[in-house]
């Protein structure tokens, strides 16, 4: 059925337009086919035959028509040929009653026609009845011809009246939907701009994203590794701040440059021990020459490694004093005690190779 009604156009008012001139075009034929069978076996059959294969050819065209998305064009068709109906049938049939029949053309134009087409088949089927009831061709007395007429015109006026507001709503509703569709495309069309640009947008930022995470990668890598050199650049700098050189087999010398704070402390003590034991040596020189300062802290910490470097059996000897330091040294009260000390390195290496590394001879401050 959809597609039996099917017209070709994407205008809503001519599709109506259209469904309506297909359906009434098919009403018509219909009809014709019922007066044949009605009139079969009756004298007027060969001239209802004749007139229902007019009809026939008339209404197929105008379906024809309406289906091509036409409906103008097969309206008028249909119009016309139904204008002509009511022109012989009244002339012809000896009926008053059928002045009435003038209202069928409008009806039609209707349901097929915009509204000025409505209006114009209205004044054409009004000038048909009154040349119907002016020439009067039925042979009836005027009285009877008025009194029949008057009907007849104030029912055609109020028809086409009626007819031609209908049409002009359906007209009017029509217009304001296409607008609408027409807005509602440009808006999605909008929509659809506003999703590309977004949708570019979203694609450039997110690019742009990648590219800043690849950077901070990078530079994340490149911190990495820089902390990774400092802290190898660190180790070696701590090296050289607190270097253990073998005189000997089982002979350390740590010679001490600078000023000793508690972290310069604590690596001396844990550098010191684990040289000792991995090479076990039997004593330790700690030449503190280069040392402008020894205060009560740092002096607990050579205590602390010489007993730590007797747990382990190594000798421990603190060369290079000053009278300065010395003198420092008392009058801070901090003692000694524990530890052998020599004035020079010199001094040092002559007790151990003199006397013996085993040998291990206390002087006290």
């Amino acid at each position: 059925m959809n597609e039996l009604l099917r017209v070709n156009s994407s205008d809503a008012e001519v599709q109506r337009r259209g469904r309506n001139v297909i359906i009434l075009s098919i009403l018509m034929v219909l009809v014709m086919v019922l007066f044949i069978v009605l009139a079969a076996g009756t004298t007027v059959f060969t001239s209802v035959l004749v007139a229902a294969s007019v009809n026939f050819a008339v209404h197929t065209t105008t379906f024809w028509l309406a289906r091509q998305g036409r409906p103008g064009v097969g309206a008028m068709l249909m119009l016309g040929s139904a204008i002509l109906a009511t022109l012989v049938v009244g002339f012809t049939i000896p009926s008053l009653e059928l002045i009435f029949m003038t209202i069928i053309p409008v009806l039609l134009a209707i349901a097929t026609v915009r509204p000025i087409g409505v209006l114009l088949t209205g004044l054409i089927m009004g000038l048909v009845l009154a040349l119907l009831l002016f020439s009067n061709p039925w042979g009836i007395t005027p009285i009877i011809v008025r009194n029949s007429g008057g009907p007849a015109v104030v029912l055609l006026g109020f028809t086409t009246l009626v007819g031609l507001l209908n049409s002009t709503s359906i007209v009017r509703f029509f217009s304001e939907l296409q607008r609408s569709q027409t807005d509602l495309k440009h808006t999605a069309t909008l929509l659809e701009q506003s999703n590309v640009v977004l949708e570019e947008r979203v694609r450039e930022r997110t690019i742009e994203l990648e590219q800043a995470l690849g950077l901070q990668r990078a530079q994340a890598e490149e911190l990495s590794q820089a902390l990774h050199a400092q802290k190898q650049l660190a180790a070696v700098l701590s090296e050289m701040a607190l270097p253990i050189i073998p005189i000997r087999d089982d002979v350390l010398v740590v010679p001490l440059v600078g000023a000793l704070d508690t972290q310069r402390g604590q690596d001396m003590l844990s550098r010191v021990l684990h040289a000792v034991e991995d090479s076990n040596a039997r004593a330790v020189i700690l030449d503190v020459t280069g040392v402008p300062v020894i205060d009560t802290y740092i002096g607990r910490i050579f205590i602390s490694t010489a007993d730590a470097l007797a747990m382990l059996g190594a000798r421990t000897l603190l060369v290079g004093i000053s009278p300065e330091v010395a003198q420092a040294l008392v009058g801070l009260g901090v003692s000694l005690d524990g530890l052998e000390t020599r004035a020079t390195l010199q001094q040092g290496l002559e007790v151990l190779l003199t006397g013996g590394v085993g040998e291990r001879r206390v002087t006290r401050i």
